[in-house]
C-alpha cells in the first residue's frame, strides 16, 4: 500500500506541475489556456 501512496503523490505532483504550466502558457495568450480547460472538462 505504502508504493500505491508514492504513486498517487507522484501523479498529483506531475499534475500540480501540468496544471503550472497550463497556467504560465494561458497568461502567455498560447494553447496552454485550451489545454487547461480541456483538462478541468476531462477531469470532470
Amino acid at each position: 500500500d505504502g508504493d500505491r501512496a508514492a504513486g498517487l503523490r507522484a501523479a498529483l505532483a506531475d499534475r500540480d506541475v501540468a496544471d503550472r504550466r497550463a497556467e504560465e502558457g494561458a497568461r502567455r495568450g498560447g494553447r496552454g489556456m485550451a489545454a487547461a480547460v480541456m483538462r478541468r472538462v476531462l477531469e470532470a
